[in-house]
């Protein structure tokens, strides 16, 4: 929400729903994932970054 804003007047942009619910999402596969694993996956990802690009 905005600072100032009354709760009736802010309505959020689809975009910015959808990037709310993104950051949820990486959130919660960080907290969940085993900080092990989670590093090991970073490094895949950064050895490979144009993997999953079509």
């Amino acid at each position: 929400m905005i600072l100032g804003a009354r709760e009736k007047e802010y309505r959020p942009s689809r975009e910015e729903l959808v990037l709310n619910e993104i950051g949820d999402r990486i959130s919660y596969v960080v907290s969940e994932t085993d900080p092990e694993q989670l590093e090991n996956l970073l490094k895949q990802i950064k050895k490979y970054p144009k993997a999953g690009k079509r």
